[in-house]
């Protein structure tokens, strides 16, 4: 499949990283402009696989 790119921001908000669990799984919630809205849908695609992240800063 595909690369993914679309643009997020961490919410302000105190949640938006959480670990879990004796193995500490970490969580991320992420928060995505109306307009990636098609990229973001397109990791549904990606459900229950192994994915690699890259984090990337963007100037405005």
């Amino acid at each position: 499949m595909d690369k993914i790119s679309f643009l997020a921001s961490m919410p302000d908000i105190q949640s938006w990283l959480t670990i879990h669990g004796k193995d500490g799984i970490g969580r991320i919630k992420l928060d995505t402009p109306s307009s990636e809205l098609p990229q973001v849908l397109k990791m549904t695609m990606m459900a229950g696989k192994l994915l690699r992240v890259t984090v990337e800063e963007v100037e405005e």
